[in-house]
């Protein structure tokens, strides 16, 4: 099996620094002469998530012993803190916007295009794929349709619109200034502040998934699992019926709900969690050879 190495920086190339984990195959790390520069693949959690919940240094992991170097960060909108778990800055996840989450992962993409820290200096840029789950899905396809040179894009259970809460919940939102958030996991309730209800709004064009699903040239892998309860499976059928570089692929697993079987901390992995991976290796290597 092959060894991987992983490193912890903080990126602080824009406006707000990010946490950012890499990991890649062994001497990968580093600067590393031209024809020796690996595969990278730029990973994007969901809402209410973090680079280190769950399946996602695990998929670091595998994607690493693939040969691939594995880029994966916490929103500056996180609030995520020093122990990469707790939400440390609740006033960050209140003001986050999905402007902000886009900037995020354009100032560290071009970090990384620039070569701006050693620990990037054995990534190829030109060979760049991006994998987002969730929210990070739908990101994902808007920042790849915007940058327009990934070689490949991945999505497990994205969103197809950012408008993703219901009619209800605007209304109210947009009534009192704010939208409570509830964290399943720890019980603790957040805010989210009429600011990221507001850049939705302005912004309708620039956010429009399904839009930038027809821009993309890049072989997209669209993964859901039917018995999501989190985002519907339709998702899956919308991105897919919108994309047009017509090398694209659907997997719908038959369960795993909106994480593919995985819990925080993950305990073993789970079959729809590890057919979702295969199908990503699959994808990647034939994009990214």
């Amino acid at each position: 099996m092959t060894e991987t190495e992983s490193k912890l920086i903080t990126y602080e190339g824009g406006p707000r620094p990010l946490q950012v984990r890499v990991e890649g195959p062994a001497g990968s790390l580093g600067p590393v002469a031209g024809p020796e520069k690996r595969p990278a693949v730029l990973v994007l959690h969901g809402f209410k998530g973090f680079m280190h919940w769950g399946f996602f240094p695990h998929l670091s992991r595998r994607l690493a012993q693939a040969g691939y170097v594995c880029v994966s960060f916490n929103f500056s909108g996180s609030g995520i803190g020093d122990d990469h778990e707790t939400v440390a800055d609740p006033r960050a996840f209140e003001l986050d916007t999905t402007s902000k989450q886009l900037e995020d992962v354009a100032v560290l993409r071009g970090g990384i295009a620039r070569c701006e820290l050693p620990v990037f200096g054995g990534i190829d840029s030109g060979r760049m794929a991006i994998l987002g789950h969730s929210r990070g899905g739908g990101h994902a396809l808007l920042h790849a349709a915007e940058r327009g040179d990934y070689r490949a894009v991945v999505t497990w259970a994205a969103i197809h619109t950012v408008e993703f809460f219901p009619s209800e919940a605007i209304a109210l939102w947009d009534q009192v200034g704010y939208l409570r958030i509830e964290n399943a996991r720890t019980g603790e309730v957040f805010k989210l502040d009429r600011a990221a209800l507001d850049d939705g709004r302005d912004n309708r064009g620039r956010f429009d998934i399904l839009a930038a699903c027809a821009r993309l040239d890049a072989p997209v892998l669209v993964v859901h699992a039917e018995d999501d309860l989190s985002v519907d499976a339709s998702a899956a059928t919308q991105i897919y019926s919108a994309l047009s570089a017509g090398r694209d692929q659907l997997l719908r697993l038959d369960e795993g709900g909106h994480t593919f079987g995985a819990t925080h901390p993950l305990e073993g992995e789970p079959e729809p969690l590890g057919e979702a991976i295969e199908a990503t290796l699959r994808h990647l290597a034939v994009a990214l050879a």
